[in-house]
């Protein structure tokens, strides 16, 4: 259901727009059977360099979601963030890291459908950061096609991320069984103004809201940690309406309750300074980043808050 804190145009669109993922859910069905045997029929195919022709391909894609001017990549940004999965001093002061990017194509009308930036950080045992996690990943964007809203393409993309950063942290840690979390950004409809709430269902033809509880029930949690993004580019503006949520997989023991503050920070270090900043800003001024860095220099661990 439409949460009443949208204007009743904005509702109405969303409302439209969810009878129309329904209608091509029903129709999907009727050729393949059933959800699940479409998206076996998607192919995966993976990003890794910024001359790849289907980074454009993404783009367009990318810019179907997300269209709110500050909250948007430039293309020139991934491809930017791709050359560093090969550049080795800056593997070297910020690695073990990768960026890749995972498209989902349908081969019967050779669409993408989905697609799922994001970041690889491993913590080997020799180094300083080991804690006993051996890698985490930052989710940047997770796009569906918006027709196809409904059918699992989410999920599929969710668990092809997980499966990445669980070999990830084998190639770079050898050992297993492995402790690993994801983390991401999502807009707090608390934190937002009217204007921004409904600028937001708009742009993303979903409720802010349902977002949040969809996110949930994939085992994504806030962590209690005053978040803000530095801007995505010189010149552009701080997000402050985000939260950092996290997804921890610990195959060894119960899901943990707070996560180690240096942790925590090496991991947002990584993230703001390869693929926020871009070594364009200079964030070792940044407010936004030396205000978590004080947070968490005050705060043994961060806590994962599950209600």
């Amino acid at each position: 259901m439409t949460s009443n804190y949208l204007s009743k145009s904005v509702a109405d669109l969303l409302l439209k727009h969810r009878q129309k993922c329904a209608d091509k859910v029903e129709e999907i069905c009727a050729i393949y059977g059933s959800k699940v045997a479409y998206r076996k029929t998607l192919v995966v195919e993976r990003i890794e360099r910024s001359d790849d022709p289907r980074l454009t391909e993404f783009y367009q894609l990318y810019l179907s979601n997300f269209t709110l001017e500050h909250e948007q990549e430039s293309l020139e940004g991934f491809a930017k963030v791709l050359d560093f999965n090969w550049d080795s001093k800056i593997q070297r002061d910020y690695g073990p890291f990768f960026e890749p990017i995972i498209l989902l194509r349908d081969p019967a009308n050779n669409e993408l459908v989905g697609a799922a930036d994001f970041a690889l950080y491993a913590y080997p045992i020799q180094s300083s950061e080991y804690s006993g996690i051996d890698a985490s990943c930052q989710l940047n964007f997770l796009v569906v096609r918006d027709t196809l809203r409904g059918v699992g393409i989410a999920f599929d993309l969710l668990n092809h991320v997980e499966m990445e950063l669980l070999q990830f942290a084998n190639q770079h840690t050898g050992q297993s069984p492995h402790k690993v979390f994801t983390t991401i950004e999502m807009n707090n409809p608390r934190r937002m103004t009217a204007e921004q709430l409904d600028e937001d269902a708009t742009a993303a033809l979903m409720d802010p809201n349902d977002r949040t509880i969809w996110w949930q029930k994939q085992g994504f949690y806030r962590l209690d940690l005053p978040y803000v993004q530095p801007a995505l580019a010189p010149g552009g503006e701080a997000c402050r309406y985000l939260d950092f949520f996290i997804r921890s997989k610990f195959s060894t023991e119960e899901s943990p309750k707070e996560i180690p503050s240096f942790v925590i920070q090496e991991h947002v270090r990584r993230f703001f300074y390869v693929s926020v900043g871009k070594f364009e800003t200079p964030m070792d001024d940044n407010v936004e980043w030396k205000e978590i860095v004080e947070f968490l220099g005050r705060h043994p661990s961060v806590k994962i808050i599950r209600t």
